[in-house]
Formats: C-alpha cells, structure tokens, sequence
C-alpha cells in the first residue's frame, strides 16, 4: 500500500473509537466534532472493509473481531509516533490533558489511590483518570487491547508480555469476631480450629480458592470457603456477625479493625506475603504521560515501604 494515500489520522480516530465505543466521545476524546467523527468511521469502514464497530440499541458500540485483531497493532503504531515526536518535546505535566484509565484491587486502592489523586491535583491537574475494579479474569487482554492503561494489584501469573514492577509488600492477619467460640483462652486460633471454621474469602477471579488453600494443601489439609467477596472492606463487617474466618493484608486490617468488635491475630499457618504491584502493556509503555503516571506509583510504592 502507498502510504501517501491514507489518512493516518484515521488511526487516531480509530483509537478513539475504540477506547470510547462511542461517536460522540470519541469526537469529544480527539478534538472532533461528531460529524467529523462519523466520517471518520465511515473512511475507516471502507478502508478496512469491515464494519468493525456496530450499533447496539442502549449500549455502547460493539467492536467486530477485525477491529479487536486490529486495536492492538493501531495502539502499539501510535504509541512509537508518539514516542518520536514526544521525545522532542517533552513531558510536561503541569500543562498536559489527557485521561488514563487504571484497573485495581481494593488493597492499593485504599492505601495507593488517595496519595496519588493528591499528586495529580498538584502536579497535573489536566490529567483525569478514570477508576474501576480489577477482575483478573480479562486484566490482561484489557491491557493489550490498550482499553486500559495499568493495572495494580497481585498476580501469581503472568504472562512474560506484561511489564510490571514491584510497588509494595504486606502480611496477611486474621480477623474473626471478638468472642469466636472457637478462640482459646490466650486469643488465640489453633491449626485444628481454624481448619474446622467456615472461611470468608476474598477473590478477583470469580473463583473458590486463594493461597490459603494452598498453603493447606501442602499439608494435607482443606478448609471450607463459605463466602466469597471481592471486597476487603465487607470482611470486617462479616466476620463481626458471624462465625466465619477473614483475612486481610496487615496495613487494611490496621485501617478498618476498629470499625468492629474484632480479634485480629496472626493465622496459624505461615502464609507467604501479599505483594502489591503495578502492571502495563506494550501499547502504554513508552508514552511519556504513562511512564510519568508509573513514576509518582512507584514513588508512593516506596514511601509505603518506607512507612513500615
């Protein structure tokens, strides 16, 4: 093909499309209005020769697998044009506009989200960032479609075609109701206890299993999840009206304990430390506004450890 004849604009429109699912804010997103913006999708079609985003009544626009297959090369295309002519001009944060979307587990969102929204106020307030829940079940795909920007939270897999980075580490405790039937006289939980109590679990992936079945198993043993969540802030609450066994990373345990009549203590079985970290894709890694966003994450990272 004769790069002289195509608009390669309309990659970055396409980009948009795809991000936005929607004309309008699409438009919105690049500096179109929406006429300009349908016919750039009207161009796109036609180059393309595929629909590649489809009207759904009261939803957003569905993309075709064309489009899917194409959104991760477009991304990655625009991503090295714009390290070239980035690398010439700079970053400036202060002055720059643009919106970023993170995915995230509530541990870094309590202790991670606070400080870094205070940075972006401070140092640039052009910059909005758009906040959901991390389902681990497409984390990744997210990232390499560039629908999403980082992702922070614990992975025990992960493919070798995500970067990702170290922000902090923390300890698992247990949370149970003050006065459990089953704590000892000392305030304390036994192996065999804590093995025969139903569990509340908090999982991401839609699943039944974390690593203190694990770490169980390897002695032979199994405990019964009664109660799955995806949320560390419910554990406290249920486990203060119930029977049931929680745990919790120390630092949001240390955080939420005094909202209930609760015994926190150390788990009978010596479980392995909860990492904290950042995850990015290809399609964001060399962005100058992306890598600016991961060095005030890593710096929070730091001061957390530091706080220890």
């Amino acid at each position: 093909m004769n790069l002289a004849s195509v608009d390669l604009n309309l990659l970055v429109a396409f980009e948009a499309l795809m991000a936005e699912r929607n004309v309008t804010r699409a438009g919105l997103r690049v500096g179109l209005g929406q006429p300009a913006m349908s016919a750039a999708l009207g161009r796109l079609r036609l180059t393309f020769k595929d629909e590649l985003l489809v009207r759904v009544p009261g939803a957003a626009m569905r993309p075709t697998e064309k489009a899917v297959a194409l959104n991760r090369s477009v991304s990655e295309v625009l991503a090295r044009v714009r390290e070239v002519f980035d690398a010439e001009a700079g970053f400036d944060p202060s002055v720059a506009r643009a919106v970023y979307r993170i995915a995230t587990s509530d541990h870094p969102a309590t202790l991670v989200l606070p400080r870094f929204l205070a940075v972006l106020r401070e140092k640039a307030p052009g910059i909005d960032v758009r906040i959901s829940v991390l389902d681990k079940r497409d984390a990744f795909d997210l990232l390499d479609r560039g629908e999403m920007d980082l992702l922070i939270g614990s992975f025990r897999n992960v493919p070798k075609r995500i970067r990702r980075r170290a922000l902090y580490s923390d300890s698992y405790l247990c949370v149970v109701c003050a006065h459990h039937p089953l704590l000892s006289a000392d305030g304390t939980l036994s192996l065999e206890a804590y093995v025969a109590a139903p569990h509340v679990l908090v999982t991401l992936a839609a699943d039944d299993r974390g690593i203190v079945d694990e770490v169980l198993a390897t002695q032979g043993l199994r405990r019964r999840v009664a109660v799955t969540v995806s949320d560390f802030h419910l554990v406290p609450h249920i486990v203060a009206r119930t029977d049931l066994i929680g745990h919790m990373p120390k630092r949001i345990a240390e955080l939420l304990a005094g909202t209930e009549d609760l015994a926190v203590l150390q788990p009978p079985v010596s479980l392995p430390p909860w990492n904290s970290e950042l995850f990015w894709g290809g399609v964001s890694d060399a962005e100058p506004g992306a890598k600016w966003l991961r060095e005030q994450l890593f710096q929070i990272g730091r001061d957390i450890e530091g706080a220890a």
